[in-house]
């Protein structure tokens, strides 16, 4: 499943475009987010899901290279198949920036 934020800087479709992406791969619990514009800004996405003891967890992941740049994750998470994963994906200013153009998606582990 793949989530992508759209950049929507003006009123006109010609300024909108993919600002991130994130991809959630349940066969394995992998996921991806990716920088797809020149904007100066980073591509974030978070993943959320309840554990098999019942709390709800979240983790979160940057791109910060600039545009083009991806990163994986996932790495020794086991989501209990079967369960509802929430993706959001979004750009932002820096570290401290203001979550902008969030996007969110459903898949199952």
């Amino acid at each position: 499943m793949t989530v992508y934020s759209t950049h929507s800087g003006c009123n006109l479709v010609a300024c909108s475009y993919d600002a991130a992406k994130a991809t959630f791969i349940s066969n394995g619990d992998d996921w991806r987010v990716c920088d797809l514009a020149s904007d100066g800004e980073r591509a974030k996405a978070s993943i959320t899901y309840t554990n098999s003891n019942g709390s709800i967890v979240t983790h979160y992941t940057e791109a910060t290279g600039g545009s083009g740049t991806c990163v994986n994750d996932g790495v020794g998470v086991d989501i209990p198949e079967g369960r509802r994963v929430t993706v959001k994906v979004w750009h932002q200013d820096g570290a401290g920036g203001t979550p902008r153009d969030v996007t969110t998606g459903y898949g199952t582990a």
